[in-house]
């Protein structure tokens, strides 16, 4: 009697150790490309497979590395950003991190570079080496966004439009002197609305984009994918991937 009880004690225990250990993360992002989005260009996408982009490839990498199991969906932003709050072993990606929202996850990161860039037409001769610099022009911009916001608190003349695809051909055609937008999804709009004559001229911010886990997720996952992340890096992974976007993209 006293054998059954201790076995069943210890299968008990184990049954609850081997729960405990497997765990599955879910990870939710944004059309955001071409670090992000759906392959089909739809608003979203519950299957791994249809979803495509640099940071995609950097967290499938990471976490294939890291032998965790996840899965992966694409909605919309303010849903996704909500969605990684709510329980732990959720993570909203690529997310930019600030002082407001380091407090309200655990990070992983930066997974890439997502820098706020000036764009120009190629002909253009003016010389920007500060922000001082770009008081004469008229800045095309996405309305609402955090780098339109920024050059209106600076008292620069920005001229917002609802959707950042059409930047490319406002400022190809001469409607705006410069247009910001982030380094890699600038030059993804103007080739998808093939604007060939533009050329980034100024980099307003350096910026990055990470993982953001729910804040109750225990720490050693997030020390474990960390310490992959910066495995991938040190042997070339993040550049080698980067350069092949950057060559798809036709960037300089």
């Amino acid at each position: 009697m006293r054998y059954w009880l201790f076995l069943c004690t210890f299968l008990t225990a184990l049954s609850t150790h081997s729960s405990a250990e497997d765990v599955k993360f879910r990870l939710i992002t944004e059309n955001f490309p071409p670090y992000n989005y759906s392959i089909h260009k739809n608003a979203y996408e519950h299957k791994e497979e249809n979803i495509g982009g640099l940071a995609v490839e950097v967290v499938q990498a990471l976490f294939q590395r890291a032998d965790l199991s996840y899965s992966m969906k694409l909605r919309q932003w303010n849903y996704a950003y909500a969605y990684a709050q709510r329980r732990p072993f959720r993570g909203v990606f690529g997310t930019t991190l600030t002082e407001a929202r380091k407090p309200l996850f655990k990070w992983v990161g930066p997974l890439i570079s997502n820098d706020w860039m000036l764009f120009a037409k190629a002909d253009f001769s003016g010389n920007i080496a500060s922000e001082e610099d770009l008081k004469p022009y008229k800045i095309g911009a996405y309305k609402g966004d955090v780098r339109a916001e920024y050059l209106k608190s600076k008292g620069f003349n920005v001229s917002e439009v609802d959707n950042d695809r059409v930047n490319p051909k406002r400022l190809a055609t001469g409607l705006i002197d410069l247009w910001i937008s982030g380094g890699y999804s600038g030059s993804y709009y103007a080739k998808e609305a093939g604007v060939t004559n533009i050329k980034p001229v100024y980099t307003v911010r350096k910026s990055d984009l990470y993982l953001a886990m729910h804040k109750e997720t225990p720490q050693k996952y997030i020390d474990q994918l960390n310490q992959v992340l910066n495995g991938m890096r040190s042997e070339g992974f993040i550049t080698n991937l980067t350069q092949k976007y950057e060559k798809s993209l036709g960037m300089p």
